[in-house]
């Protein structure tokens, strides 16, 4: 996780630019999907993480002040 920190520190620093969705408009996006993708899943324990995940992002920051999805938030989830 520490060699990932650098890169998205750097990447979340600054608000996307005009015209380019923000972190938050993707994952909002993406959370919109997870219905119709657990139902893909055959594996119990793959919905499982699905849910959870899904269920924690949206308490997930995204603003270039707060950063994003901090490792022990995911590590929890685990």
């Amino acid at each position: 996780m520490g060699l990932l920190a650098g890169p998205h520190a750097r990447l979340v620093a600054d608000p996307a630019p005009p015209g380019l969705r923000g972190l938050g408009d993707v994952a909002a996006a993406m959370l919109e999907q997870v219905p119709q993708a657990v139902t893909h899943l055959t594996d119990p324990a793959d919905r499982h993480l699905l849910g959870g995940w899904a269920s924690a992002a949206p308490n997930c920051p995204t603003t270039p002040e707060t950063g994003c999805c901090r490792g022990s938030r995911w590590s929890a989830m685990r």
